[in-house]
């Protein structure tokens, strides 16, 4: 069973997701707030994170700074999600740790493609995680 924690500050997100995931099998759990973000990570330790790039007024790419220099959270996927029409113009491909960004609103299919592409990563040690997202 893969964790995948949502960190949305919209509430139709993470119930768009839940519905989405969790047929697939896939246990979700859930942040508004970035305060929580942290002891989040620590207590899910997911497989997968999606990741509201204006979280908490902007502090997105903070989050992914810090999981990124952390070595416990270096290797974790994230899936940004942005409401930004324009996506590539602010480069959020390049952010740490961000595999792939899906603009608002999201589709089942583009949700489940993500992670099904995704390998089983609880087997995998901290340099394999980061080597593969790279």
């Amino acid at each position: 069973m893969r964790n995948i924690l949502i960190a949305d500050s919209a509430s139709i997100v993470q119930f768009v997701l839940d519905r989405i995931l969790g047929k697939e099998g896939y246990v979700v759990h859930y942040t508004k707030h970035p305060r929580d973000f942290v002891q989040q990570v620590q207590s899910v330790q997911p497989d997968l994170i999606f990741l509201e790039a204006e979280i908490g007024g902007g502090r997105g790419y903070r989050i992914c700074e810090y999981l990124a220099r952390r070595p416990e959270t270096k290797g974790i996927p994230i899936v940004l999600t942005t409401r930004v029409a324009d996506p590539d113009q602010y480069d959020f491909n390049h952010w740490p740790g961000v595999i792939k960004v899906l603009r608002k609103p999201l589709s089942s299919q583009q949700v489940l493609e993500v992670v099904q592409q995704l390998p089983e990563r609880r087997e995998m040690s901290g340099e394999d995680r980061e080597s593969e997202a790279m």
